[in-house]
């Protein structure tokens, strides 16, 4: 006969896979809803990914974003060519990117506050609009892949051979994307010491395979390199003619505003020039940073770098897309937000299940009020404005 503690154990489990189930549902009707008609058309953007995935050779010659337009060349030869099939490749990888934004929040916050910030990040009207659009946009937060294999690397007992290898894998396949090779060398500078000690206990075959699976893997992208070498500014996130210094430096500087409070200029990601971040999240990132200063004044400066590579590469280029490098960042802070306010409600009063009942209940509303204000702005205005009703037009 089942003892109590084995009973609460169980019911706890079931409720964390019903929860589970239940976001992953609405995670799924959230971005595929509507995916093919809620506008008339597709931009030029996405008709241009999509003709650029059309074969292999157009692919070869140019193979940035290839894990994305691969998928996307392998839909057409399947004869998939809609709006919902071509748009669905960017769905798959927002979701993978979701899971792994959940994998970082719960390895640093816990379950719960984890869990509540993954809803705020996939809420995010800028993350929907990119994860529901046909073009490869969807793959700068391809750092967050990386991050959550280095995360699972790091957590595991000795050294796991599969993880050391993925995290390889993983690495060489984020340099297909633009922009990515700064993070991944702010990233192996921060955590250099680690990196020497794990290729240090590591065998030499382990060592030799995963330099074979790093070389193997940026093959493509080294020959298309040399046959055209045009591609390298594109891939480096530079652009074609390098602005001015005041005009490069306030380029950069409405970038950082356009986290908070307004764009220069809109996009077709935005409603008007609507921030990237809502009230809620503001006030939260303020909290967190508060929090992460006070008690881990290291990860800071990392997450800090992230943001300043973030809006240099969306200042100099003028893609407000490009902010998706400093949204994860963002989010991150605001869980952080999250879980200090619920700690220091906590520590008022540590024995009373009231306030603890209530503290989770403010925080339930602050993450539903953003997540109905993500999801209205994304699949309820922005496609009826005139600007999107304008640029979504193409067969």
């Amino acid at each position: 006969m089942p003892t109590f503690r084995g009973l609460l154990a169980r019911f706890k489990t079931s409720r964390q896979n019903t929860l589970a189930i239940f976001l992953a549902v609405s995670l799924a009707v959230v971005y595929f809803w509507h995916l093919g008609t809620l506008t008339n058309g597709l931009s030029p953007a996405e008709a241009r990914t999509r003709d650029l995935s059309h074969s292999l050779h157009l692919l070869y010659k140019n193979p940035l974003n290839a894990p994305h337009n691969i998928l996307l060349y392998g839909l057409q030869r399947m004869d998939h060519n809609g709006a919902f099939a071509i748009r669905s490749v960017s769905v798959i990888f927002a979701l993978i990117f979701i899971v792994c934004f959940y994998r970082i929040a719960r390895s640093w916050f816990g379950t719960f506050i984890g869990s509540l910030g993954t809803i705020l990040f996939a809420a995010t009207p800028l993350l929907i609009l990119v994860g529901r659009s046909a073009t490869a946009d969807i793959m700068y937060l391809t750092p967050l892949a990386v991050m959550a294999v280095y995360f699972w690397l790091s957590r595991t007992k000795g050294l796991s051979k599969i993880a050391y290898l993925c995290l390889i894998f993983v690495c060489a396949l984020a340099l297909y994307t633009p922009g990515v090779v700064w993070l991944l060398v702010a990233g192996a500078i921060a955590i250099r010491s680690n990196i020497r000690k794990m290729v240090k206990i590591s065998s030499a075959w382990i060592n030799i395979l995963g330099f074979l699976i790093f070389f193997a893997t940026l093959t493509p992208l080294v020959l298309a390199f040399i046959n055209q070498p045009s591609l390298l500014k594109s891939w480096a996130l530079l652009p074609g003619h390098l602005p001015k210094i005041v005009a490069g430096l306030q380029s950069i500087g409405w970038m950082i505003l356009a986290v908070f409070w307004q764009s220069n200029n809109h996009s077709n990601f935005q409603i008007s020039k609507l921030p990237l971040l809502n009230l809620a999240d503001i006030i939260l990132l303020v909290f967190g940073l508060y929090a992460f200063w006070s008690r881990a004044r290291n990860k800071v400066y990392g997450l800090l770098a992230v943001v300043v590579i973030g809006a240099i590469g969306a200042g100099l280029n003028d893609r407000f897309s490009l902010l998706l490098f400093v949204l994860p960042v963002a989010i991150m802070l605001a869980t952080a937000g999250l879980r200090y306010l619920y700690m220091e409600w906590q520590g008022v009063f540590p024995l009373n299940p009231l306030p603890r009942t209530l503290a989770i209940l403010l925080m339930c509303a602050i993450v539903a009020i953003g997540v109905v204000f993500g999801v209205r702005c994304s699949l309820i205005a922005w496609p009826h404005t005139v600007a999107t009703r304008d640029v979504y037009v193409l067969k």
